[in-house]
Order: C-alpha cells, then sequence, then structure tokens
C-alpha cells in the first residue's frame, strides 16, 4: 500500500509536467489499487476521458457503476425505452 508520503510524491510528478493533469494526494488515495495496477499515467488519462453507453439494462447499470467508480471522467447514459416497474425490480429507486 502507498504511503501517504509515496502518494504526495506521485502528485508531485505529475506536476512536474506542465501538460499532464495532476493527480491530487486525495485521488491517489481514493485511485490506490488502479495506481498499483496500471500506473499514474493510465489513471489520469481515464480521468480525462468521457463515455457514452446507449441502451440502459440490469447489466448496463451495474456495467456503468463500475466505470464510474474506477475514475472515468463523464458517463453519459442514453436510453429511448420508457421505464417500468416490471422491468427493473433490483433498481426501484431508480423508476419514477
Amino acid at each position: 500500500m502507498c504511503t501517504f508520503k509515496e502518494r504526495g510524491a506521485i502528485a508531485r510528478t505529475m506536476g512536474a509536467d506542465s501538460t499532464a493533469a495532476v493527480l491530487t494526494e486525495e485521488q491517489a488515495a481514493v485511485y490506490d489499487r488502479q495506481l498499483r495496477v496500471w500506473g499514474v499515467e493510465a489513471q489520469r488519462r481515464l480521468g480525462a476521458s468521457r463515455i457514452l453507453v446507449a441502451g440502459l439494462t440490469g447489466l448496463a447499470a451495474e456495467a456503468c457503476k463500475n466505470v464510474a467508480l474506477a475514475g472515468v471522467g463523464a458517463v453519459v447514459l442514453y436510453d429511448d425505452g420508457a421505464p417500468a416497474k416490471d422491468a427493473a425490480p433490483g433498481n426501484p429507486d431508480f423508476i419514477m
């Protein structure tokens, strides 16, 4: 696990390049696992990315949640279907 001092070093290293977005110490703490797997540059690029999800099903809702938790910059949801209470028994909060 990265120590607080190492996370600060990550933020300072990213800040050394004026063209790169800075990962703050808070972001380094939140995304600690991802930073270990794919590194600082990949996490920074993920944070700058935008994703469109068309067609929302139960599986798509779960996938969108996981993508958002990974640190994607923006997730846009598009679905032209009408909501129905019987279509989403696991997500009653999303039905109006």
